[in-house]
């Protein structure tokens, strides 16, 4: 019953999560809703001059018949997983920490894919814990230096950002290859990705981001920077045209495009991968795609050779329309367009007006929580996060009502961007603004330099309500309004935070599944106990039952690994 999306999974073991996920137990989970896509059959690439026949769209093809390369991965619809890795001479995976400990060189008693470090200047800190890890060099499923060939034509690109703790401002640059088949030279390493010769020069469009498809497809393009970012735990899905570049190079079908990458860690007030002195010179080239001819005849935008080659929006068609005259997949489901839905709240961004669903019969919650660091006192490094001052084992104080609307604001006192995931619950961004840092800590701990913590008796201090007025200075917190980018629209699971900003989203606590004692599977539903996709009941076991939302807890936590694991992580609990 969930909507058609890009989902991945990962290890959630905290205090170890970052170790895990690194190591590599991370993968996607891609739902399809086979109700709203035609299937492909008895096409093969070069047949119909690369023409899908009607009733079928390539983005996402047939998983059995769609046309795979020699891997038996699919041709046209890319699964790229992107993280950051140090490594040792050995090959293995440095998790260094950087607060003294060194790595031992295996001539000195180290051994092959153990990395034993020094003790650092607080004894009492494991030396492989971090406050965040960033690598200095780019992965892309699990491959270094990673490159795909591609034909001229339209690709979807799903991506995720499985890093620790690394926040990416991705973008395409095109460049003509010296030669036919000799590839463009990359940017060299530490350069500026962002301006200049080695800038993103290519558009593509944004199609969809956590949770599943936008109202609209968002063009990314030059004269707009060329960019977009994530943090860990986003998802973005992009549609590219390789067979028309830009930066004056036309529709060359020889031709090199990079993945650039241009964001500071931390994000954004960090180090860039680019300029002098940088710790990640490599960092500002994420992978190499190899647009060639011979790759095959490449795909057309849409399934009829009338159709236009190019993704537009025209605001006198419905969504519906415009939808399939772009030939992006159809999602009747989505409920933001849906105009049957009365609007909670209306946001003009840049693809105007934006109506938020009412919520189930129940009262409207907001809750305010802020984020905070708890700074070591030896290495002054924040190597402890919390919400709203509290660690994660502290009890439960986050409990929707089952089908309430809750509205969360996001009151960041840190210095970076933390990706805020709620657990069980699909959400809106509704607006991000700026505020008076300095006041709100006042009110909340009595100055501007405090470590918000627990209160005596490690109680939970009495969290100000950030639209309020300080006492102290007689100041609203609230000043000018911050950035809802146009490729954050629709549902997420994931919103980033900025540093010195109140972040609002907006949820409807209540699941998509059927309630406890309902059996999970239709009829003919394909590998159910008793169905076709079972011969002789071969599957066995009983109906599945999903619990009910109210069953257990859920969490919610800063999707930096390294946060999470340092009890940047609270427990929800949905009550009847």
């Amino acid at each position: 019953t969930q909507d058609e999306a890009t989902i991945w999974f990962h290890d959630h073991s905290i205090g170890k999560t970052h170790h895990n996920v690194i190591a590599g137990p991370a993968g996607f989970f891609p739902v399809k809703d086979p109700a709203h896509h035609g299937k492909l059959t008895n096409w093969i690439p070069g047949s119909n001059n690369g023409i899908l026949p009607v009733g079928s769209e390539y983005t996402w093809l047939d998983p059995v018949t769609e046309p795979r390369d020699a891997l038996g991965i699919p041709m046209y619809d890319m699964f790229f997983a992107i993280q950051d890795r140090a490594f040792n001479e050995d090959g293995s995976i440095n998790f260094s920490n950087g607060l003294g400990q060194t790595p031992l060189p295996i001539g000195l008693g180290g051994v092959p894919g153990q990395t034993p470090v020094t003790a650092g200047v607080n004894p009492l800190v494991h030396p492989t814990w971090v406050p965040e890890y960033f690598g200095d060099h780019a992965l892309v499923n699990g491959v270094l230096w990673p490159k795909k060939t591609v034909a001229p034509g339209y690709y979807r690109i799903r991506l995720v950002n499985g890093s620790d703790s690394r926040c990416y401002t991705l973008g395409l640059l095109a460049k003509p290859n010296p030669a036919p088949g000799v590839p463009a030279a990359a940017p060299a390493p530490g350069a500026d990705t962002s301006l200049g010769p080695d800038a993103p020069n290519m558009r593509f469009w944004v199609i969809a981001n956590d949770q599943g498809y936008l109202g609209r497809p968002v063009q990314i393009a030059k004269v707009s920077g060329g960019t977009f970012s994530m943090c860990p735990g986003e998802r973005v899905e992009l549609v590219v045209d390789f067979g028309t570049l830009q930066n004056g190079i036309g529709s060359r079908r020889d031709a090199t495009v990079f993945l650039t990458n241009s964001a500071a860690a931390p994000f954004p007030f960090g180090i860039p991968p680019f300029g002098a002195g940088t710790p990640w010179p490599d960092m500002n080239v994420i992978m190499r795609f190899d647009v060639r001819n011979a790759a095959g005849p490449g795909v057309r935008a849409c399934a009829s050779a009338g159709a236009p080659l190019a993704l537009s929006w025209d605001p006198a068609l419905p969504w519906q329309q415009n939808m399939a005259t772009a030939c992006m997949p159809d999602n009747p489901r989505d409920r933001i367009n849906n105009t049957t839905f009365k609007s909670l709240v209306r946001r003009n961004g840049p693809l105007g007006p934006q109506a938020i669903p009412p919520p189930a019969p129940g009262k409207l919650v907001v809750r305010h929580v802020y984020l905070n660091e708890r700074l070591d006192g030896v290495t002054l490094m924040p190597l402890g996060m919390q919400l709203n001052g509290v660690p994660f084992e502290y009890k439960v104080t986050e409990t929707p009502s089952a089908g309430s609307r809750e509205v969360w604001k996001f009151i960041n006192l840190t210095v970076d961007t933390h990706p805020m995931h709620p657990h069980l619950v699909k959400h809106q961004i509704v607006r991000r603004d700026l505020f008076d840092m300095n006041a709100y800590k006042t009110d909340l701990c009595g100055s501007a330099t405090c470590q918000p913590g627990p209160a005596p008796g490690n109680e939970m201090q009495v969290v100000p309500d950030i639209d309020g007025i300080s006492v102290t200075t007689g100041l609203p917190y609230i000043g000018l309004p911050s950035i809802v980018n146009p490729w954050e629209m629709g549902w997420k699971d994931v919103v980033q935070t900025p540093p010195g900003e109140v972040t609002t989203i907006v949820a409807d606590w209540t699941a998509h599944w059927p309630g406890a004692g309902t059996t999970g599977f239709p009829a003919g539903t394909p590998n159910a106990p008793g169905t076709a996709g079972c011969p002789g009941g071969a599957c066995g076991g009983p109906p599945w039952v999903y619990e009910s939302v109210t069953s257990g807890p859920y969490v919610w936590h800063c999707h930096i690994n390294s946060h999470e694991d340092s009890e940047m992580m609270r427990t929800s609990l949905v009550v009847p």
